[in-house]
């Protein structure tokens, strides 16, 4: 008999409580947000902020839901140093290769796909149909959103945010605290604290937020 392993949510997204419920080896006891949401089925365990002062079973894990790279590291960090364990999850549909590194606490969402010696940093979020091919490395609390590609050899810093159907051509190195803008073609590499779209992608200002 499998014995399932209990998880909060941080942030409550229906997406993440549908990627959780597709491994039988979970059980959600609860979520953390701001606000109470009315309309779902999970217990509401109170804000952030007091769910952090109070007396917390270090038995159990989480998972960070938002798609913020900065939001999603300041949780991640908030949990962790009080003694819980981060809660990698995998969509039964997403393809990871058996040469892939994941970091703790990666989200990797259906028809996602990280191929042969790529590795993912802590707290990285992939969602719909992002592709990670070969020899490619991202930083923690990264987050790929839908359909986007990276492509062989191509390196991403930790705290970027690589926007829906975008492609990162092969060996870019794109730098931390960035914006890729939906729909960009990244062709060259990009630098740390900036945001940058288009096709070819080209700095547009700082990343100041």
């Amino acid at each position: 008999m499998t014995v399932s392993r209990r998880v909060i949510l941080i942030g409550y997204f229906d997406e993440i409580v549908e990627l959780i419920g597709e491994d039988s080896s979970l059980q959600i006891v609860g979520y953390t947000d701001l606000v109470q949401y009315g309309d779902c089925e999970q217990k509401y365990l109170g804000s952030d902020q007091g769910f952090l002062m109070s007396e917390i079973d270090t038995s159990i894990r989480f998972v960070v839901s938002p798609d913020s790279p900065r939001i999603r590291k300041k949780l991640f960090e908030s949990y962790y140093q009080l003694g819980m364990g981060p809660q990698t999850v995998i969509s039964d549909k997403a393809y990871i290769s058996k040469s892939a590194k994941l970091g703790n606490g990666s989200l990797i969402q259906r028809f996602s796909s990280v191929s042969s010696n790529s590795t993912l940093g802590n707290g990285v979020r992939l969602n719909y149909y992002a592709n990670v091919t070969h020899n490619v490395e991202i930083g923690d609390y990264s987050v790929l959103a839908p359909g986007c590609t990276v492509l062989g050899g191509s390196k991403i810093g930790n705290c970027t945010y690589i926007g829906a159907n975008a492609v990162i051509h092969p060996k870019v190195q794109i730098g931390s605290n960035v914006i890729i803008g939906a729909g960009a073609n990244v062709t060259r590499n990009i630098p740390d604290n900036v945001i940058a779209y288009g096709n070819p992608a080209k700095i547009q200002r700082m990343n100041d937020a």
